[in-house]
């Protein structure tokens, strides 16, 4: 898949690993939406997920990439809104 224009490619971490997975996600691609796929990648199957940025802010699941401020190469932290990342 070719990167547009349209993408933003990130780094995420999560908290129970020491990979870093890049992801490339349309900017109009929900944060929860985006956050599920990545907590699936890194082995997760319950819970709430969304990003946290590198100030500690966490991201509204309802937002799109674009709408939450995601620039290429952000790094974000996959957090869970119910505490259980």
């Amino acid at each position: 898949m070719s990167k547009s224009d349209n993408d933003v490619t990130v780094e995420v971490v999560a908290p129970r690993s020491t990979d870093i997975k890049k992801f490339t996600w349309p900017k109009s691609t929900s944060v929860g939406a985006a956050a599920d796929e990545a907590a699936k990648a890194f082995g997760y199957e319950q819970g709430t997920p969304t990003f946290q940025t590198k100030d500690k802010v966490d991201l509204s699941r309802k937002k799109t990439l674009a709408e939450a401020g995601i620039h290429d190469f952000d790094r974000l932290t996959l957090t869970d809104t119910g505490g259980g990342v």
